[in-house]
């Protein structure tokens, strides 16, 4: 049973008097009660409209959802298609296909060979002496210095090598070519800090720096070149120079020394060797491809050799490089010790065999061998050692 708005209101007062409402008595009560309550009627008035309104709203969508959703197809983009039908392009499925002009391949693209194409654009240039003009003899052609040039003629040789519009390539000068500029302190230190160029081109700089006040800790906080290095690179340079300036070392045998880290090590040892000398030493150097350790005992071997020049064994070999290093090695077999083998002996004597030049000096390494192999090998050596043991 529905409680009408009236009784709704007068239940509180009702229930506060105990009684009826209507009484007489109470009647009093209930007018000054109701002008309390009637704020009240009205929120709850404006709540029940609400609520009202919230349920139409709901029944409406609700309806809304129910009656299903029309699209209108005049809102579809048309791809390319007509409005209305937009089915010739992937549209609504049904709908009658708009008769629209096929389109070229390749997105409308213009390409050469195409009938749409215009070759009065193109202006061929062949390369090798030919025709510049394009075809119709459209088109204007210049040459190589910006003039113009006749289409019925060919391209004139260019640089006297190549025909055609290629000038062939010109190389830059290097380093090694330009002259060294040494004066200009900031030029040097930057040629430095970059190591731009070869050894021997940067060690120029630094006698310069120096004498301008740089020490080598200066030269190594500004271009990162170690004192050590910059000791090494003027040792170097100075075996260098004097085998540039000697007219007896050929150029193309210099550039071996050019590499910092093979050729130019040598160069710290055939420095101690007299000028006399010095000069076929290197060639011997080049000649062999030798490293630094191999250098040291050339140069080892020109001391032995000075050392044992009056001997009747050091007779039998020349003044060659290649005899004096054979002459250390003649003596590295006679010192050879019984438990260094013979294989060390047959070694040693490979290597002298080798880069001796003479017949006289091949001869006495063989006998220093034989004279090694028969000593540790044949009952002489056991009988010695028995000798000694006793």
């Amino acid at each position: 049973m529905l409680m009408t708005m009236k009784d709704f209101i007068r239940a509180p007062v009702a229930a506060a008097l105990g009684g009826d409402s209507r009484a007489p008595g109470a009647r009093g009560a209930i007018v000054g009660r109701a002008r309390g309550s009637a704020c009240v009627s009205r929120v709850v008035s404006r709540a029940t409209r609400r609520a009202a309104v919230a349920v139409d709203g709901v029944r409406r969508r609700g309806r809304v959802i129910s009656m299903g959703y029309s699209m209108d197809p005049n809102a579809l983009p048309t791809f390319g298609g007509t409005p209305g039908q937009p089915g010739a392009n992937g549209g609504m499925p049904g709908a009658k296909k708009a008769a629209t002009p096929p389109k070229p391949p390749g997105g409308g693209l213009i390409m050469p060979g195409m009938d749409e194409f215009d070759d009065s654009v193109v202006t061929r240039n062949p390369l090798s002496g030919g025709s510049t003009s394009s075809p119709g003899g459209r088109g204007p052609t210049l040459t190589h210095d910006g003039s113009m040039a006749d289409p019925s003629k060919p391209i004139p040789k260019v640089g006297g090598e190549l025909s055609g519009a290629f000038e062939p390539y010109k190389p830059p000068p290097t380093f090694d070519a330009a002259k060294a500029d040494e004066t200009d302190p900031e030029r040097m230190l930057m040629m430095l800090r970059g190591r731009v160029g070869l050894w021997h081109t940067l060690a120029k700089y630094i006698r310069p720096l120096q004498q301008r006040g740089y020490q080598p800790n200066d030269l190594f906080d500004a271009t990162g070149i170690e004192p050590k290095e910059q000791a090494q690179w003027m040792t170097w340079l100075a075996c260098y120079a004097s085998l540039k300036e000697s007219p007896k070392f050929a150029d193309e045998k210099l550039e071996y020394f050019s590499d910092e880290y093979v050729g130019a090590p040598n160069l710290s040892q055939i420095m101690y060797l007299p000028s006399a000398v010095r000069v076929s030493a290197a060639e011997f150097i080049v000649d062999n491809e030798f490293e630094e350790t191999q250098s040291r005992e050339l140069v080892k071997a020109y001391e032995i050799r000075k050392a044992n020049a009056n001997t009747v064994v050091a007779r039998s070999f020349n003044e060659t490089p290649g005899d004096i290093l054979a002459f250390k090695l003649y003596r590295d077999i006679q010192e050879l010790q019984r438990y260094q083998g013979e294989e060390e002996a047959k070694r040693l004597f490979d290597k002298g065999s080798k880069y001796a030049v003479t017949e006289t000096a091949k001869e006495r390494l063989k006998s220093a061998f034989d004279l090694y192999v028969s000593q540790i090998n044949g009952p002489a050596s056991v009988g010695f050692c028995a000798r000694g043991a006793g």
